[in-house]
């Protein structure tokens, strides 16, 4: 392993010895796999472009990141700048590196983007964003060349295995009542949990080397490095969960239709991101933070909440009001 973080740190040293004038345009392009930038353009596609590809970006991104934090404690491995004092983090991150979520959920969202498209302009343009994204994660110092290549074959796994299952998957869901459905859903988000739980107890006693958290705090800023937190895969099956449960809360009521008047899917948009701020920062002041089982339970009552509303709350506020029109009028 030594050998390989070797060849990964002096690609790494190639990188960035192009200088730092790419530095704006790489901090961009990983701007690009943040759970902010998701969070933002999720609701857009829900609200604004077309409701079952918003669905289906939100449940797969949210699956694929929790998938990704069982696989990060899993492998373990540290990050280029933790182990190799001259490599400089243009980034900060704090947990394990392999595999890299930027590279996983870009290939998840661009790729599933790019399926409903069904261009060949779209892709080119999809495959350039998703190695820019894996490109900056190298440049910034934050992970070697293998995380990335490991998290873009987990990302087409993610989206092959989604092709194969959809329509089977849809066609139990129809034969199942409301209620299953909302129970099946919540049984998959403590699934995503539960698995990341059983990685951490694949670890044992395994503790971070002392070498790694020497060179990784010797960084400006840096953060102290951590071994576990649940509070990455408690974000992604909450969020999972209320997606998924307002889909199916409002699809009895005719479901919710994206299309409209241009001034309508703006306004849509301003009241949606409203709701999404009031939810994401009230209860952020309200529900306790940290790693405790009460405070974890908390986290996820707040991401489903966030969830629910966009997919279930905000729609059906948005048809009581006028500013939109059920997919099947009832």
């Amino acid at each position: 392993m030594e050998s390989i973080n070797e060849i990964g740190i002096n690609i790494t040293l190639f990188v960035q010895g192009l200088g730092e004038w790419p530095l704006p345009a790489m901090k961009f392009f990983t701007f690009l796999g943040f759970e902010q930038f998701y969070l933002f353009i999720a609701p857009v596609l829900y609200w604004c472009v077309n409701a079952g590809l918003g669905l289906r970006v939100g449940l797969l991104l949210s699956f694929s990141s929790g998938i990704n934090e069982a696989f990060k404690i899993l492998f373990h491995s540290p990050r280029p700048f933790w182990v190799n004092e001259r490599v400089t983090a243009y980034d900060y991150e704090w947990t394990f590196g392999a595999p890299s979520g930027h590279a996983q959920n870009s290939i998840v969202f661009w790729g599933t983007i790019a399926l409903w498209v069904k261009k060949s302009w779209f892709w080119i343009i999809a495959v350039l964003v998703i190695f820019l994204i894996g490109f900056s994660r190298i440049y910034l110092g934050v992970h070697f060349f293998y995380d990335i290549l490991l998290g873009w074959i987990i990302g087409i796994t993610i989206l092959i295995v989604y092709l194969l299952l959809e329509e089977r998957i849809t066609k139990w869901l129809k034969r199942i009542t409301p209620g299953q459905q909302i129970l099946a859903a919540f049984l998959g988000s403590l699934l995503i949990i539960l698995c990341t739980v059983l990685a951490s107890a694949a670890l044992g006693d395994w503790e971070i080397p002392g070498e790694w958290r020497n060179i990784a705090n010797a960084q400006p800023d840096a953060t102290p490095i951590a071994s576990l937190s649940f509070e990455g895969v408690t974000t992604s099956a909450a969020t999972f969960f209320g997606m998924a449960g307002g889909a199916i809360l409002i699809n009895p009521r005719g479901g919710f239709n994206a299309g409209g008047a241009l001034w309508k899917r703006a306004l849509r948009f301003l009241i949606g991101v409203i709701g999404v701020g009031i939810l994401y920062f009230g209860l952020k002041a309200i529900f306790p933070e940290g790693e405790s089982f009460i405070d974890l339970i908390f986290r996820y009552l707040r991401y489903a909440s966030i969830g629910l509303w966009i997919t279930g709350i905000a729609p059906m506020l948005f048809i009581q009001i006028g500013l939109a029109e059920p997919e099947h009028p009832l």
